[in-house]
């Protein structure tokens, strides 16, 4: 039986737990407490059926990260390595730093963090991470629903790439990870600019909330966060530090080279495809 059915089921046993209840009222007087037990007790028992089958449903979700991230449409580079350890100095992240990755995914950039001296925690939906970076401390939770499962004034640094724009509600990932930071921590945060992306933004159905330069340093100065900085990223290495000069011909590839070129190069790709980088520092 589809699950569709099986709902269909559900709501006429719901009707049918009604109409027999007014048919045959228990003891007492009508309308009365014993009445409003019976009919407490029955939806409560329809509700946990429905919350059942609703759990059965979603057990069928494949995992997104191993669907969307597996190896043979996104093979393992050294791109993370390069983007860990170029953050890593950028910011002066000290070794032995506690920092953790808020969906950390496959977990390829925590592992960098970690091969650049940081304590790698790592925090998701998927359990990706277990096989590609075995060297973090890791848990599984639903961060929109259950938060960040570490307490509190916890960590050095929390990183996150591509995440903030999966929620409906992204202020509450930038409360809690407020909440995780020691005074004086430093948040790291990478999501697609909406104003350069705008055309392919939904690609990823799993896009919810677009920001722009202005709308993701809001965010944190909003809920609590100092010394905050964004700025337009290109995820191409040979532009970060003595690289710059390349930007013009960069700048040029995204507004005269056919996007069709995109999956025939990272140059062109990365060129059109520009992310913010944000920092942001919790009041010692």
């Amino acid at each position: 039986m589809d699950y569709r059915n099986r709902l269909d089921g559900l709501f006429a046993e719901r009707r049918q737990l009604v109409a027999c209840s007014r048919r045959t009222p228990p003891p007492g007087p009508p309308g009365g407490y014993a009445e409003s037990v019976l009919m407490s007790q029955s939806w409560g028992r329809f509700c946990s059926n429905l919350s059942k089958q609703s759990g059965e449903l979603s057990q069928v979700n494949r995992d997104y990260v191993d669907v969307i991230y597996n190896e043979t449409d996104r093979p393992l580079t050294d791109y993370p390595n390069r983007l860990a350890r170029y953050l890593f100095d950028r910011y002066g992240i000290a070794k032995g730093a506690k920092l953790l990755e808020i969906g950390c995914g496959r977990g390829e950039f925590l592992q960098g963090f970690i091969d650049c001296g940081a304590e790698g925690y790592g925090v998701d939906r998927s359990r990706a991470a277990e096989r590609y970076c075995p060297d973090a401390k890791l848990l599984v939770a639903d961060l929109e629903k259950d938060g960040i499962p570490y307490p509190d004034n916890f960590f050095d640094v929390t990183y996150s790439k591509s995440l903030i724009e999966h929620f409906h509600n992204p202020e509450t990932i930038v409360q809690e990870m407020s909440r995780v930071l020691k005074p004086g921590g430093l948040a790291i945060t990478l999501c697609p600019d909406w104003e350069f992306n705008v055309k392919m933004y939904f690609e990823d159905y799993t896009h919810r909330t677009p920001f722009t330069k202005a709308s993701l340093r809001d965010i944190h100065l909003i809920h609590g966060f100092d010394t905050v900085e964004v700025e337009r990223f290109r995820q191409l290495p040979i532009l970060w530090d003595r690289g710059r000069s390349l930007l013009p011909l960069a700048e040029l590839t995204r507004l005269a080279v056919p996007k069709a070129l995109k999956p025939k190069s990272k140059w062109v790709r990365f060129s059109k495809e520009i992310m913010l980088l944000g920092s942001a520092r919790k009041p010692a």
